[in-house]
């Protein structure tokens, strides 16, 4: 089962961590665990396992046990969107630093391709993924028919200059969409001097993730090359059916509890230092990056796995520090986005869709007080990996328990720390990509790992 799940060999004295060396790896093994056995482990008691015997001792000792499990029957589809998707679409109706705007990937990719081609291969996609096909009115959700991909087309709009059309995309990055009317993606070829051509391809968050991008990429890349794709065995319908089945459970309930003992006295989002002017324009996102070469990042993954470590635990940890040297306040919090993708539902990862959830980590100083660096990492792991143990209860509805503990019904946490290192090779060249930001409702500052 591992062999195959992970695409190497893996045998009984093989370390858990060599192969699953990554939060995104650990929640696939424990899906495959929960898919096989019926066994739900925890991220934390993963941790502690060493090997795949130990692993499997572990799983015998679980079915020795005797358990009695409840279940319990609800509607099938009595919700329509997740916790984040409710506040995607209350940000854009708010203000935020004197505006509003809506949640969205946004991108350009340098290319060569037939036109004509291009357009069946995207359309062919509309028909393979429902959430392209989905809009939100007022309090129902509605997916079109599949007849509905044959309205899109790829218009091509010229530009004389990079100039010019850096100008065009201020605009299209200030629009904030009606979730009402379709499509809530935009895909153009943008023609620059007769000479280079670039998809501009405008996805509204409320109907993909970071890790959904990389399935349209790799479905569009297979649709162009001629090649048929077999049928999805599930749909985001199936993942909503699950967090409503999860509400209904006793770990929701033990969740919940655990985060409101918590929500009393949990830290603010970090007090930064903001520049004091009032805001008259659109709110465009900016964005600063930096890459590491192969040689870096190799270096990088050795350190953190000498340091017993994942690389976005190694700089979720070096975030915090930096905002602690800008932040007014001793201990914050930052909001944590995490893929919710339960493996228990078959092609769940070829699914396009938002299964994006979120967990509130705080810093508090006097955790950290005489601290190594390697202490503070593993201080780290094990806060942010139980604080996934109880994630059922997310961090969306924790912001909401905040809110209404300090009376603030705008209480928010506006300081992102995003990980999209996915196992999967990129669909996309880097060298391709001319242009490439995101922007959330709420949200200021956002540190992603890619």
């Amino acid at each position: 089962m591992l062999t195959e799940l992970f695409n190497e060999e893996i045998g009984d004295e093989t370390f858990i961590y060599d192969f699953a060396d990554d939060s995104l790896k650990m929640f696939r093994l424990i899906g495959a665990v929960y898919k096989k056995f019926g066994i739900g482990l925890g991220i934390m008691e993963l941790t502690e396992i060493q090997t795949v015997k130990d692993l499997r001792d572990v799983i015998v000792n679980h079915l020795s046990r005797e358990r009695q499990i409840k279940t319990t029957e609800i509607p099938k589809n009595s919700s329509f969107k997740t916790s984040i998707q409710e506040a995607y679409l209350l940000g854009r109706q708010q203000e935020f630093f004197g505006n509003r705007n809506m949640s969205r990937f946004y991108i350009e990719l340098e290319h060569t391709l037939n036109l004509e081609k291009a357009e069946s291969s995207i359309r062919r996609l509309v028909e393979r993924h429902p959430m392209l096909r989905t809009i939100y009115k007022e309090s129902e959700k509605i997916i079109l028919d599949e007849q509905i991909a044959q309205e899109f087309h790829l218009e091509t709009v010229k530009h004389e200059s990079w100039e010019i059309w850096a100008e065009n995309r201020k605009k299209i990055q200030s629009i904030v969409n009606d979730p009402g009317v379709w499509p809530l993606f935009s895909i153009k070829n943008i023609c620059i001097a007769d000479d280079v051509n670039v998809l501009a391809i405008d996805m509204d968050m409320l109907i993909a993730d970071g890790f959904s991008l990389q399935i349209l990429f790799q479905d569009f890349r297979k649709f162009y090359q001629g090649e048929s794709l077999a049928d999805i065995k599930s749909s985001f319908e199936d993942y909503l059916q699950e967090l409503e089945e999860r509400k209904n459970s006793a770990k929701y309930i033990e969740d919940k509890e655990f985060w409101l003992k918590r929500a009393g006295n949990f830290p603010q989002s970090p007090k930064l230092p903001i520049l004091n002017k009032e805001n008259t324009d659109p709110n465009i996102f900016k964005r600063t990056e930096t890459a590491f070469s192969t040689e870096e990042w190799t270096k990088l993954e050795d350190f953190a796995k000498a340091n017993d470590v994942t690389v976005s635990i190694l700089l979720l940890s070096l975030y915090t520090r930096t905002l602690k040297r800008w932040c007014e306040a001793p201990d914050f919090a930052v909001n944590v986005t995490v893929i919710d993708r339960p493996l228990q539902l078959p092609d769940i990862n070829e699914v396009a869709g938002d299964f994006t959830t979120n967990v509130l980590f705080d810093y508090c100083h006097w955790d950290y007080l005489g601290l190594s660096f390697k202490e503070e990492f593993i201080h780290n792991k094990n806060k942010l990996y139980t604080y996934l143990d109880h994630n059922y209860f997310n961090g969306v509805e924790v912001i909401r328990e905040i809110a209404k503990k300090e009376q603030n019904a705008s209480a928010l946490m506006p300081v992102v720390f995003t990980s999209m290192l996915f196992s999967q090779k990129n669909a996309v060249d880097y060298d391709q990509i001319r242009y490439f930001i995101t922007q959330t409702s709420q949200v200021y500052l956002d540190c992603q790992i890619y």
